[in-house]
């Protein structure tokens, strides 16, 4: 039975919804009611936009699906206007009005009236004992690992959470696992399990949320500073053509929540993964499949793959979770072509997704227009006549060389931040083959039995990937289901060739040398998300192989899958081991209060030569508060702190510490942008910190020490350039 959504009850919850919001935004200033309305704004008209789209789902489906594609249609409204106006309040309030607006229009235009769902009283399962007290000693874990990391925050300077948590994290976070498994295999209630997989994925992807007091890496604050620049003034200069659909989505959020950007960003990304990814691989799988009780399990096979790009807020990290959940949800279309609403759906996400991340975006519209004109039944590929073979053929081979073509594009159009192309890399086999190093097998043997297990999975884990891969491609094969899994591998390959284009043919000589694989690393990385049906199919024919078999094959298959997933976290994070080393240092305290004590005390300008960690410290604080022009005319502009994406600043910072801390390299540093006053800051995790200290003081004018000696300030004068 179903009953209907009336317009009037439409028309008075939302003006209830907007009196709340903008009566709290601009009179009573409360985060409370700011996060309620805000949320009750995002479920109510997500509901609504559910209910339109996806009539045939139940409520519950209706309104996290609804939410998501409102939240893709405010990154999208958002960004048009922003590119087209600014996103100051009035926009927002704008944007926030067209949504329900459209949707009313919807309702009354379309003369029909949305039915809900009426709930009946359903036969209850019976109460399993068993499962309940399971599910209290999963809490109970999930309880304690959420107070071990809690406890273990810091501000110090560190190169792995793994460095300040105890050992029994891992034990905790593997018995966790083992019960959860067992939880989804033998309960009963799907909606209970998948909440509990929320929890999991949300305790597994929060370590740095938790544990980096200040906040961890180095891209997030930089974009942190562009939102806040952007919530104070509603536009930045010049207008980024990459990030705009992120900046819109956090600062629209912060706006009516009452929250600051950096709130609502460090959370973001892992809120999204751990509550759109689970309940995306048990709806598909429960659409598609009719064995219920390893669907609710499947989410907890997906952690056995390694989430390290989830677990901090970037604008790349928001358009892969986009782009998996279009790739998963893709199978429901797929499978049944009478499923028209679910390509809307994905053509949203798709939409979203090229605002948010073009890197992401173009491979997520490749394979929407796969997706549309891929023959995947008989009678599909009956009714493709030879101009539609010659179309699609040409689009596919364009697809091949789209990414090279729109970063040569790129490089023409800036000459300041442009890629060199040159056929002349084909000559060189060394670059050809580097490329391929993702498949060469890898194997170190420390003799420690565990650590070598999980680094033999890291170090493998492209080869794993595919193996996992082709198994769910020849068990499809076997069961005639092939035909809606061949469009997967077809993106895969066509995404590793432009992969294996922009890594051959590309020299990012503008950015600092680690970061130059960078951009071919990422479409490698997209590449492997297409494969995830597969690898999830594979799993999922496991699962049901291992149910039927006796029950020392269960308790060892479940124990294997716990400790795989288990591994999956320790490297899913910054290491520092026998076998791994992440140098990265997280911004500290002392790097805060050394900036700060620059900004307090030097009343001239100056610039500062430091790590990249303090020159966030700098940014976190204060934002972009000074760029320099080049001395020598060229128009280019230097930020006073040093950044190591293509920054000379940055170049003359690792001579002082890597060579020696010389006024003479001061003064070149100064000269670069015509200023006087040069600051070093030197952190005491740096290579031979005292030793540099101590050469630092007997050329530097003046010196502080700060937080104990955590961190050093020197100060230079070039005084054959200084005003008398």
């Amino acid at each position: 039975m179903k009953k209907q959504f009336s317009v009037p009850k439409f028309i008075i919850l939302t003006i209830l919804i907007f009196c709340g919001l903008f009566f709290n935004f601009y009179y009573f200033h409360n985060e409370l009611l700011g996060i309620f309305f805000s949320l009750y704004y995002l479920l109510f008209f997500g509901y609504i936009l559910g209910l339109i789209v996806l009539p045939k789902e139940s409520g519950g489906w209706q309104t996290f699906w609804g939410t998501i594609l409102l939240i893709s249609a405010i990154i999208i409204l958002g960004s048009v206007v922003y590119y087209f106006y600014l996103l100051n309040i009035e926009a927002i309030s704008l944007i926030l009005l067209i949504i329900p607006g459209c949707l009313l229009a919807i309702l009354i235009f379309t003369k029909k009236t949305i039915k809900e769902e009426e709930k009946t009283a359903l036969e209850k399962p019976k109460t399993n004992f068993k499962i309940i007290v399971l599910t209290f000693c999963f809490l109970f874990l999930e309880l304690i690992s959420f107070a071990l990391l809690y406890k273990a925050a810091t501000g110090s300077a560190i190169r792995s959470p793994w460095q300040v948590l105890p050992k029994e994290f891992f034990l905790i976070y593997f018995f966790s696992t083992l019960f959860l498994i067992v939880i989804t295999l033998y309960s009963r209630r799907s909606g209970r399990a998948l909440f509990l997989n929320i929890i999991h994925y949300f305790l597994s992807s929060s370590v740095a949320l938790i544990i980096y007091r200040l906040g961890y890496g180095f891209d997030p604050f930089i974009h942190q500073a562009t939102e806040k620049v952007i919530f104070d003034f509603g536009y930045i200069l010049p207008k980024p053509f990459y990030y705009v659909g992120h900046y819109v989505l956090v600062v629209i959020l912060a706006k009516i929540a009452g929250a600051s950007v950096a709130q609502i960003d460090k959370f973001l990304v892992p809120v999204l993964f751990s509550g759109a990814i689970p309940a995306a691989i048990y709806f598909v799988f429960k659409k598609i499949s009719t064995k219920n009780i390893f669907n609710i399990t499947l989410p907890i096979a997906a952690l056995i793959l390694p989430y390290n790009s989830f677990i901090v807020t970037t604008p790349q990290a928001s358009a892969n979770i986009f782009i998996l959940l279009i790739i998963i949800l893709s199978l429901v279309y797929i499978a049944s072509k009478k499923a028209k609403n679910w390509l809307a759906v994905l053509a949203f996400f798709t939409a979203a997704t090229l605002f948010i991340h073009p890197l992401a975006g173009i491979p997520a519209l490749i394979f929407l227009c796969l997706v549309i004109f891929f023959p995947t039944s008989k009678e599909a590929f009956k009714n493709f006549n030879n101009a539609k073979i010659f179309l699609f053929l040409g689009f596919i081979v364009l697809s091949f060389f789209i990414i090279p073509l729109i970063f040569l594009l790129n490089s023409y159009l800036n000459n300041n931040v442009g890629a060199e192309v040159s056929f002349n890399y084909l000559d060189d086999y060394s670059k050809i083959f580097s490329a391929f190093e993702f498949l060469k097998p890898y194997f170190k043997n420390h003799f420690r039995l565990i650590y070598d297990l999980v680094y033999l999975f890291s170090n493998n884990i492209y080869l794993v990937l595919l193996s996992i891969a082709g198994i769910g491609l020849i068990v499809a094969a076997a069961k005639k289901q092939i035909r809606a899994f061949y469009i997967y591998p077809l993106t895969f390959i066509i995404l590793i060739v432009n992969y294996l284009g922009l890594q051959a043919l590309f020299n990012f000589s503008y950015l600092i040398d680690y970061e130059r694989y960078n951009y071919p690393a990422r479409i490698l990385e997209i590449s492997f998300y297409f494969l995830l049906p597969l690898i999830l199919y594979a799993f999922f024919q496991l699962f049901k192989k291992m149910y039927s078999r006796t029950m020392i094959v269960k308790i060892a298959g479940l124990i294997f899958v716990s400790l795989v997933a288990t591994g999956s976290l320790y490297i899913s994070y910054p290491r520092t081991d026998d076998y791994h080393l992440d140098r990265g240092y997280n911004i500290t305290q002392a790097d805060i209060n050394a900036v700060r004590y620059i900004n307090d005390t030097e009343r001239d300008d100056y610039i500062v030569l430091a790590n990249q960690m303090t020159s966030v410290a700098a940014i976190k604080e204060f934002g972009f508060l000074k760029y320099f022009p080049a001395a020598d005319g060229s128009g280019k502009k230097y930020f006073y702190y040093p950044i190591p994406t293509g920054d000379p600043l940055y170049q003359f910072y690792l001579d002082m510490v890597y060579k020696k801390p010389t006024r003479e390299l001061a003064a070149g540093a100064g000269k670069l942008v015509g200023v006087n006053t040069i600051y070093l800051i030197l952190d005491n995790y740096w290579w031979e910190f005292d030793k540099l200290v101590e050469e630092a003081k007997q050329e530097a004018d003046a010196w502080q020490a700060i937080d104990q000696g955590k961190a050093y300030v020197f100060r230079y004068l070039n005084k054959s350039n200084a005003n008398p």
